[in-house]
């Protein structure tokens, strides 16, 4: 054995030094990497997942204009719907739709999940109405 205790001779394919804390180092390794692995995983899954189709329908007498948080989705003509396509968002997200004069007619927070079970947005005379799934 080498008079220096803990390095590591390679020669003649002796390797000398403590077989446990190497033992130790290997296994901390390994649950890195399945940590790692796991970690890439979870992220893949969530970017690959499906998105939400949501109708907007607009069935006042007037134009109506949706909003996706503070940004100005759609202006909807009276009796139009258009459908989207929403990607997976983290969180929540504000979903309203005003007349012209900016009253609000509609307003929801949702999280993705809830929107995909919500149904479609429908704005009436009357104010909105219930979802139609």
């Amino acid at each position: 054995m080498s008079h220096h205790d803990g390095v590591h001779n390679f020669m003649f394919g002796v390797q000398s030094g403590n077989p446990t804390r190497r033992k130790g180092i290997a296994v901390r390794r390994v649950a890195f990497l399945a940590g790692c692995a796991v970690l890439a995983l979870g992220l893949l899954l969530a970017a690959c997942r499906p998105g939400h189709n949501v109708w907007f329908k607009n069935q006042t007498d007037e134009v109506v204009t949706v909003w996706e948080a503070a940004s100005q989705v759609t202006d909807l003509e009276p009796g139009e719907e258009q459908g989207y396509s929403i990607g997976y968002y983290p969180g929540t997200t504000t979903y309203r739709i005003t007349d012209a004069d900016g009253n609000v007619l509609f307003e929801r927070t949702f999280t993705f999940d809830e929107l995909g079970d919500y149904g479609d947005i429908v704005v009436t005379n009357d104010g909105s109405a219930p979802p139609s799934r």
